[in-house]
């Protein structure tokens, strides 16, 4: 379902007026997890991949039910955390429950950290899916990126970053067929951030 309101918001960013008349379609062969297919016929391939580290997200939560308190986002990522909420967290080894790790619980990470340390989220994202089979034809690789970790308050101080992503992988995107790179920001808002890459010319 998630996926299918992905290529329905690509729709309405990519084609505007003419998005009515295009048709989503889920696929189970893996890539592509679907199809949009246009008023003319032309058919879209789509890849969605999330750049969300939903595990450090859980266990923030966590910690805010649990504890009244937020756990610093700072220098941490999904990667750090072991156990569970049964077992109880560690992070890099650390009891988050000793008194003496309450620092830990109220120090801010710098913007440009944040942002290093997303970047690196994405591009493992799109490492994973070029290891995988594509087939020749008009493929899109869209990645799902979050926008409410930005600290700087919008995520346009990303866009940088992105186009630096995008030159790095164009020649391996290319060879593995992928057209275009789509990033689409978790914020479900009318407003969200969208960002579309062509690969090839259009």
């Amino acid at each position: 379902v998630e996926e299918m309101e992905v290529l329905a918001r690509i729709c309405r960013h990519q084609f505007r007026g003419d998005h009515a008349r295009t048709r989503i379609q889920y696929m189970r062969p893996d890539p592509p997890d679907g199809i949009i297919t246009l008023a003319n016929g032309e058919k879209i391939y789509v890849e969605c991949t999330s750049a969300v580290d939903r595990r450090w997200e859980k266990f923030v939560l966590e910690q805010w039910r649990r504890h009244g308190r937020l756990f610093s986002l700072s220098g941490f990522d999904g990667k750090d955390i072991q156990g569970n909420r049964n077992a109880g967290y560690s992070v890099q080894g650390m009891d988050i429950d000793d008194p003496a790790m309450k620092e830990f619980f109220v120090e801010a990470e710098e913007d440009r950290d944040t942002m290093t340390k997303h970047r690196r989220h994405i591009v493992d994202k799109i490492e994973k899916k070029l290891q995988k089979t594509w087939t020749p034809r008009t493929n899109w690789l869209c990645v799902v990126v979050n926008e409410f970790m930005m600290l700087c308050g919008s995520y346009a101080c990303m866009e940088p970053v992105l186009n630096e992503i995008v030159q790095e992988y164009r020649d391996r995107l290319r060879e593995n067929h992928i057209a275009a790179l789509y990033f689409v920001s978790n914020n479900c808002d009318q407003n969200s951030w969208m960002s579309f890459h062509p690969i090839f010319a259009l």
